[in-house]
């Protein structure tokens, strides 16, 4: 190793963890344990901490865009495409998120696996033209379960 590897190594160590509780260390998931640094200097999120903030985030900015329209505090009539956007992306990320499971040590994608169903159903449900109440009661079946999977993710 050169000098260079040496100090980029000793620099940036900290941002690599060695899961201890997988049994086998494969490549993807010695991979997926690089740690992403967080606000304060203590605490690092994992990848698939991540892709999990990144799924309740999406989903929490999708209910907030859809109830701000729903109380006409926002109109919506040129830029419809945004809410069905912010559902694919709340999909997409929760899937992932979920997928955890089979690439990583993280068990907080058991706990997130429930909320597919309302997201699954919610385009069958009707619009939130047509059948506004129906539509708010499905799209929040999903809370409960991106509150445990986060809830489980960051337990100490």
């Amino acid at each position: 190793m050169n000098s260079l590897q040496s100090k980029l190594n000793a620099n940036h160590s900290h941002f690599l963890r060695k899961r201890t509780t997988t049994p086998a260390a494969s490549p993807m998931r010695e991979w997926f344990s690089v740690q992403i640094p967080a606000a304060h200097d203590s605490a690092a999120m994992t990848f698939p901490e991540l892709v999990l903030v990144l799924a309740a985030g999406a989903y929490a900015v999708n209910a907030a865009f859809g109830a701000s329209v729903r109380l006409r505090w926002l109109d919506s009539t040129r830029f419809r495409w945004v809410h069905h956007g912010l559902y694919i992306a709340t999909f997409l990320l929760t899937v992932a998120a979920i997928s955890s499971v089979l690439w990583s040590s993280s068990r907080a994608g058991w706990y997130l696996l429930p909320a597919v169903v309302p997201l699954a159903v919610l385009p069958y449900a009707g619009s939130a033209h047509k059948h506004p109440g129906r539509h708010i009661v499905v799209a929040l079946g999903a809370l409960p379960f991106y509150i445990l999977g986060l809830a489980v993710a960051f337990s100490v």
